[in-house]
């Protein structure tokens, strides 16, 4: 084992001696930099998966109401037109005197 003392002086005049370990400094520098690099790939995975799938869950839901409001514009969109093409048959069942009441009685001719 080698020891390695250092006088460090501080100030107000007090000597300290402070004996290191080669050996245990180059552990404990490892073991740091191995829970910074944990640390680091921690808070890239939360970001990238965690927030991603908020982030898609916002824009999945976004798509979806989008898609609701086409549906309600084309289904308000066919009842109109089939509102005003029933308002056509009825003008043209009216001009020929065709009753509604019945719609299927056979046709006579006179």
């Amino acid at each position: 084992k080698q020891w390695y003392q250092r006088r460090v002086a501080i100030t107000a005049g007090i000597v300290l001696f402070f004996s290191v370990n080669h050996k245990i400094v180059l552990i404990a520098v490892g073991v740091g930099v191995g829970l910074l690099l944990l640390l680091i790939s921690g808070c890239a995975i939360w970001c990238c998966c965690c927030r991603g799938k908020k982030a898609r869950k916002l824009q999945r839901r976004k798509e979806e109401e989008e898609y609701e409001k086409k549906r309600e514009e084309i289904k308000l969109k066919h009842e109109a037109s089939r509102a005003e093409r029933q308002v056509r048959i009825d003008a043209l069942r009216e001009k020929y005197g065709l009753s509604r009441s019945n719609p299927y009685q056979k046709f006579e001719n006179e």
